[in-house]
């Protein structure tokens, strides 16, 4: 066999392996927009069994895993703020948290230890940030072992 058939067939092994990565991502792609799916259906049947029963933080023990819906709000800089706020930021000494990007979960955590520290509101000092700031929010299906 001469090297170019040689190094036709580990061509011909990689196209193959190439192709079947593509299905497989495909199928991963399907099957996270279903598991996406039938989480928002686990979530909406939790929050409708605590609007029944008046219970507000309702945990569901099944198959030895409590699960619960939790709403936890983040913030997020827009890009048309992100200038401004990157230097609000640097100003209340949080720049180490600038990167190329901020991230959210970050951002929060830090905000959210500034209003526990002033007594559950912003810091008057954080009025200019909070405002080119966007906050939304996430609900989860939270899932721990029992």
């Amino acid at each position: 066999m001469s090297v170019s058939d040689t190094i036709g067939l580990k061509i011909t092994a990689y196209e193959e392996l190439r192709a079947e990565a593509e299905v497989l991502k495909a199928q991963l792609d399907e099957m996270n927009k279903r598991r996406d799916a039938m989480e928002a259906e686990v979530i909406s049947a939790i929050l409708d069994a605590q609007e029944e029963t008046g219970v507000e933080a309702l945990r569901i023990n099944h198959a030895g895993r409590n699960y619960s819906v939790t709403v936890k709000t983040y913030y997020s800089i827009p890009k048309a703020n992100r200038d401004a706020a990157f230097e609000e930021m640097r100003n209340l000494g949080m720049g180490d948290l600038i990167q190329e990007k901020v991230d959210d979960r970050t951002l929060t955590k830090e905000l959210e230890a500034a209003r526990e520290e002033s007594g559950g509101e912003l810091p008057e000092e954080y009025e200019g940030l909070a405002e080119m700031l966007t906050q939304y929010p996430k609900t989860t299906l939270r899932r721990v072992k029992a």
